[in-house]
């Protein structure tokens, strides 16, 4: 195990004995192994594909490394053989999370995915969202700073849903409550706010911050079942849905600039996922509805300067989607 530290393109390595620090740049090498170790291969292998044995002195572990700074293996710690998986060597740039087993000892080799969060350090957690496992993506870039993948698109989290904002997939996000098709908290906040603001009761998912659990339920209209609005409520007979739009999944226009290089988690244009909502929007209006809708920047706006009412930040849908702060 490693307590690994990341400090954006470059990583360190610590012995887990003594935490003497093990150089990860190829051009520190002579000098770490002059202060802090001895060679155990000769100068040859010295470069950016090969391994070298390094010696801690203070703990004399042994330390079987990869200096190319995109790639990286897994050893063996007592016989520092290469690891394989179903009988195939594992990959050093791409890194799954079936259980290994060293072919030589036998012995069963404990997956990243359980051990990451435990030698990963606080910062590297706090810092990129992620522990050990699946820091490289499939273009050779640190995951959090690839802009072509966004970290292969797979939640960093679960490691199996689509990315839906940030590292997350709409499950594991931190701002999201658990449910079975993901509620956003500041959508839960602000229909919170604005049932204050109106004196109804709108019906809606209630996140209680205090207990962590969820009251109540979304409504869904009888003539379009699969489709869960945010809240609903009636005002003299009139049915009204609230609809909270992030401004990611739905599109938002401070994103359509260079559209075509900004495809989000679903693999769609801004423009297209606007659309869409757009559409969805247009379909309650036709079964009877009246849609109020907020845009998530608005709101966040709106906490932040709370100079008017809610309300004022809210706007009616009558044939098209309106982003006023675009």
């Amino acid at each position: 195990m490693y307590d690994k530290e990341f400090n954006e393109y470059k990583r360190g390595r610590r012995s887990c004995v003594c935490s003497g620090k093990i150089s990860w740049n190829i051009h520190k090498v002579k000098k770490f192994i002059e202060d802090n170790g001895e060679i155990l291969l000769s100068d040859k292998y010295i470069n950016n594909k090969d391994q070298l044995l390094i010696l801690c002195k203070s703990c004399n572990e042994k330390y079987e490394q990869s200096f190319d700074l995109y790639k990286r293996g897994f050893f063996h710690k007592k016989c520092s053989t290469k690891l394989y998986l179903n009988g195939k060597r594992i990959p050093t740039r791409k890194i799954t999370y079936e259980t290994r087993n060293c072919l030589q000892c036998k012995m069963d080799f404990s997956s990243p995915k359980k051990n990451r969060n435990q030698t990963c350090s606080p910062e590297c957690r706090d810092k990129y969202k992620k522990g050990e496992g699946n820091a490289i993506c499939s273009h050779n870039k640190m995951r959090y700073f690839c802009i072509e993948c966004n970290g292969d698109g797979i939640c960093w989290t679960c490691e199996e849903r689509q990315i839906k904002k940030d590292v997350y997939c709409t499950r594991c996000h931190p701002n999201y409550i658990p449910n079975t098709i993901g509620s956003s908290k500041l959508s839960c906040n602000f229909i919170d706010l604005l049932e204050l603001e109106l004196g109804v009761k709108i019906q809606h998912i209630h996140y209680n911050t205090i207990s962590k659990t969820i009251d109540g339920d979304e409504h869904r209209p009888i003539q379009w079942r699969k489709k869960a609005v945010d809240g609903f409520y009636e005002k003299n007979s009139t049915k009204i849905a609230i609809e909270f739009l992030g401004d990611i999944y739905h599109g938002h226009k401070k994103y359509w600039e260079n559209d075509s290089l900004a495809k989000n988690y679903l693999g769609k244009l801004y423009t297209e996922l606007y659309m869409e909502t757009e559409k969805k929007m247009l379909r309650l209006k036709n079964i009877g509805y009246e849609v109020l809708y907020i845009w998530e920047s608005d709101f966040k706006k709106y906490m932040r300067e709370k100079t008017s009412t809610l309300m004022s930040y809210c706007h009616n849908f009558i044939d098209k989607l309106k982003c006023d702060n675009n």
